[in-house]
C-alpha cells in the first residue's frame, strides 16, 4: 500500500507541473499576443493649399515598442483595397511619392522609433479637386529567441489623406478671361478702323 501511495503522490505532483507549465505557456501565449506595436497618430490629413509653396510636406509617426525583447520596426507604403478605402476618396496615383526615412528602425524594449514622412509630388501634372487615401504601414520583425521562442507579427496602418488644391476652375478661368479680352480688344479696334474709314469716306466726298 506505501509503495501505491508513493506512485499516486509522485503522479499527482507530475501532473500539477504539467498544470502550471501549461499555465505559464498559456499566460505567455496570451501576453505576446495582446502586445503590438503601439503606432501614433492613427490618421493624418495633409491639406495643399496651393503648390507655390515651396515648403516640404512632410510629418512624424511614432511606433512604441511594448514587449521586453527588442524589435524591428519596418515601413511601408501601400493603398487601400477599394473595399477598405474611405468614401468619397480614391487611392493615391503613385504611393512612392511619400518617402519614409528610415525604412528600418531597431527599438529596444519600451522604446520608441520614430519615422520621418515626407511627401513629393511631381511637377507635373498638377492634381486639383483629388482627395486622395494611403496607407503607411508598420510592422515589427523578431527573433524567436529574442521573443522567448513566440513569434506574432503585427501590422499597423496609419491612414493618409491627402487632399489637393480646388484650383482647377481658376487655372481654366484666366486664359479663359485673357481670350475674351482679347476678342473685345479686336472687335472695339474693328469698330474703331471702319468708323474712321467712313469719316475719311464722307471727308473725301464733300471734297
Amino acid at each position: 500500500m506505501d509503495g501505491i501511495g508513493i506512485v499516486k503522490r509522485g503522479a499527482v505532483k507530475k501532473l500539477i507541473l504539467i498544470i502550471i507549465t501549461l499555465l505559464i505557456t498559456i499566460n505567455a501565449l496570451v501576453i505576446q499576443a495582446q502586445a503590438s506595436l503601439q503606432v501614433w497618430p492613427p490618421k493624418i490629413t495633409i491639406d495643399i493649399d496651393n503648390y507655390d509653396s515651396k515648403e516640404e510636406i512632410s510629418f512624424y509617426i511614432e511606433a512604441r515598442n511594448p514587449y521586453r525583447y527588442p524589435v524591428n520596426a519596418s515601413t511601408r507604403v501601400e493603398n487601400p483595397t477599394p473595399q477598405a478605402i474611405k468614401e468619397g476618396c480614391t487611392n493615391i496615383p503613385d504611393p512612392s511619392w511619400f518617402n519614409v526615412t528610415p525604412k528600418t528602425i531597431y527599438t529596444l524594449p519600451g522604446s520608441t522609433a520614430k519615422f520621418k514622412v515626407s511627401l513629393n509630388l511631381p511637377e507635373k501634372p498638377l492634381y486639383y479637386n483629388e482627395s486622395w487615401e494611403t496607407r503607411i504601414t508598420i510592422f515589427e520583425d523578431s527573433s524567436p529567441k529574442d521573443a522567448g521562442g513566440f513569434m506574432f507579427k503585427t501590422e499597423i496602418s496609419v491612414r493618409i489623406f491627402v487632399n489637393t488644391p480646388p484650383g482647377e476652375k481658376a487655372s481654366i478661368t484666366k486664359p479663359l478671361y485673357f481670350l475674351i479680352f482679347i476678342i473685345i480688344a479686336l472687335l472695339v479696334t474693328l469698330l474703331v478702323f471702319f468708323y474712321a474709314k467712313k469719316l475719311y469716306s464722307a471727308d473725301q466726298e464733300e471734297n
